[in-house]
């Protein structure tokens, strides 16, 4: 990301300098230049909310996992302890 950050920040400088210098073509090479790391840099942060995201999702599907396991052991506990019970009172 810094890397694409500062070509950008680069060739957007040197398009600036062409263009103050009256070369149009050179300033529209460096700005073609710029153009191509800010689709990169787009890419990238695209990229990056796609893996938040994904991270997100399966953390919560982690966390829904965790609690049927945890009504399940929960459960099975209730069931053990009324089994108890039931054959202390005959």
């Amino acid at each position: 990301n810094q890397n694409a950050s500062k070509l950008i920040n680069k060739y957007m400088d040197l398009a600036r300098e062409a263009l103050s210098n009256g070369d149009k073509i050179l300033s529209e090479n460096y700005f073609q230049h710029a153009d191509h790391f800010t689709r990169i840099l787009t890419e990238q942060i695209n990229q990056k909310k796609e893996r938040i995201f994904n991270n997100s999702s399966s953390n919560l599907d982690n966390q829904n996992n965790i609690e049927k396991k945890t009504e399940s052991i929960i459960e099975k506990e209730s069931v053990i302890k009324t089994e108890d019970i039931e054959v202390e009172t005959k």
